[in-house]
């Protein structure tokens, strides 16, 4: 007889599972702007804007990428 604890365990996983994916997404979509085909995330020190782009372009690569195949427009450069 299988216990209350393994009949839910796969849903309490699956629902953690989208709450990370969206907040993922949801930190990804509060930080980026395009700008001129590439991100440009936006963060307070001038001085430390092209390192950290850096970090949050490596981290968030995979949603860059699924930003412009679902958003070109946004992503082409402004005239």
């Amino acid at each position: 007889m299988p216990t209350r604890k393994s009949i839910f365990a796969p849903w309490i996983a699956a629902v953690v599972l989208l709450v990370l994916i969206g907040g993922y997404v949801g930190a990804y979509c509060s930080t980026v702007q395009p700008r001129k085909g590439r991100p440009h995330f936006r963060v307070a020190r001038a001085h430390l804007n092209r390192r950290i782009d850096r970090i949050l372009t490596g981290v968030f690569a995979p949603v860059i990428w699924l930003d412009r195949q679902i958003r070109p427009h946004a992503w082409e450069p402004k005239p």
